[in-house]
């Protein structure tokens, strides 16, 4: 016993010789201060080997007794009562551990300051303390929005996450005046945030893009969109910075969320966007945006600019494709032709789509093409032949038979004398077919 006694006055002495050397220590007066320095290396002790029922005593003694002693002792105080908590039985108990662990962090910033810093840490573990706690979850939202004011991009990626998500729980209770506007709002602040951490491409993007992962998530399921949400929240700021691309495409995704791509504010900023940061696909939604309305020449333009940005080589062929039926709408079946093959030299997996193409076009053109001689029926039909053709080059038996049923007959054949005999197309066809034999 009396060995004991000499070891703890042994490190006592030791301790107090290295501490006073060090600044930031606060040790009350005389007669108080030996025994808080007796009751610090017993908690020392204790919390270093993870004895927290035993580090209690001590620590509620220095609590009362030396409270601004030094920020460790709040830092060793919260890892005691982490620590029983995370052992405790009992429920009621248990909660008690949860509350003291977070009341070291309040307290060390009360005695030391730091808010910033200590709310962050404080964020990491109170809403796995209180998220079952209803009467809590205000305060819950309160601390986050604290966090989050105080640290900005430095704001803890674990933290962005529960402060979206306390803004959603906030919004379904109908508590702290939370509605769509406010978390759409929220979630704007955050993924500025989020996306900077991201931009940084250190080892910490990976958490970053899974907290816009885990927000953008958490939007959906919480947020109701609507055309008139976004365009109160967000067209304000389009027009007044119309090239800022960072409120262009929240205003494209909330729209597209909300289904109301039809609202022309949307076409507006999408095909901004398209101009400000093209790319293939925003290019060929423009173009293909401008075909619903008519406009044929911005449907090309706009196509045309989509070949500059890449895609598949699919894509590109099913876009000549589409070139192709436009310019067969606007009564240009030789150009429409020259595309279709164009597209299929880009892709060859396109050619069954292409050749068919191409053989309605012979169909749809045969009134105007009746070969070199239209009194013979024979000349008159070779059109049908060509089409025949080119539906079984694409392989397409449905367009082959209705082609077919347009045959000369074989009393034409017979009456001409024609079986086997080479005919030209002719108009713009231009193409020779042969007759075929009785």
């Amino acid at each position: 016993m009396r060995f004991k006694f000499l070891f703890v006055a042994l490190c006592i002495a030791i301790f107090s010789t290295a501490v006073q050397a060090q600044p930031g220590w606060k040790w009350p007066a005389a007669p108080k201060e030996s025994a808080a320095k007796e009751k610090w290396t017993i908690f020392s002790d204790d919390v270093k080997a993870k004895n927290f029922k035993a580090a209690k005593d001590p620590l509620g003694w220095l609590l009362k007794e030396a409270p601004d002693l030094n920020k460790a002792l709040y830092q060793d105080g919260a890892k005691v009562y982490e620590g029983l908590a995370n052992t405790e039985q009992d429920a009621k108990l248990k909660m008690v551990y949860q509350d003291s662990a977070l009341t070291m962090y309040d307290l060390r910033t009360k005695y030391f300051n730091d808010e910033a810093n200590v709310l962050n840490r404080k964020g990491a573990i109170a809403l796995t303390y209180w998220l079952n706690r209803t009467e809590k979850h205000g305060e819950l939202f309160d601390l986050y929005h604290r966090i989050f004011e105080l640290n900005k991009e430095a704001t803890f990626a674990l933290n962005v996450q529960n402060y979206m998500f306390m803004a959603c729980t906030m919004k379904a209770a109908n508590q702290k005046g939370i509605d769509d506007e406010k978390v759409v709002a929220i979630h704007e602040k955050l993924t500025e945030v989020v996306d900077k951490n991201i931009a940084k491409n250190d080892n910490q993007k990976a958490a970053w893009e899974k907290t816009k992962e885990d927000i953008n998530a958490r939007l959906e399921g919480c947020v109701k969109f609507d055309c008139d949400l976004v365009k109160k929240q967000l067209e304000p700021k389009y027009r007044a910075t119309p090239k800022d691309t960072i409120i262009a495409n929240k205003i494209v995704s909330g729209m597209a969320r909300g289904k109301c791509t039809d609202d022309p504010l949307f076409f507006e900023v999408y095909k901004s966007l398209a101009e400000l940061a093209p790319n293939y696909t925003r290019c060929s939604t423009v173009g293909k945006i401008l075909k619903t309305k008519g406009d044929d020449a911005g449907f090309i333009e706009w196509m045309n600019r989509a070949f500059k940005y890449g895609g598949t080589n699919n894509d590109k062929a099913n876009l000549y494709l589409a070139i192709a039926q436009d310019q067969a709408q606007k009564g240009n079946p030789s150009a429409a032709r020259k595309t279709a093959l164009e597209a299929v030299s880009i892709d060859g997996s396109v050619s069954g789509k292409a050749y068919s193409f191409i053989a309605t076009l012979y169909m749809n053109s045969a009134a105007g093409c009746k070969g070199t001689d239209p009194s013979n029926p024979c000349h008159a039909k070779a059109v049908f032949i060509a089409a025949y053709n080119w539906y079984a080059k694409a392989g397409d038996q449905g367009g082959m038979a209705r082609a077919r049923a347009y045959y000369p007959t074989r009393e034409e054949i017979f009456t001409h004398s024609m079986g086997g005999q080479a005919v030209n197309v002719g108009c713009w066809i231009g193409e020779t077919v042969t007759i075929p034999n009785l």
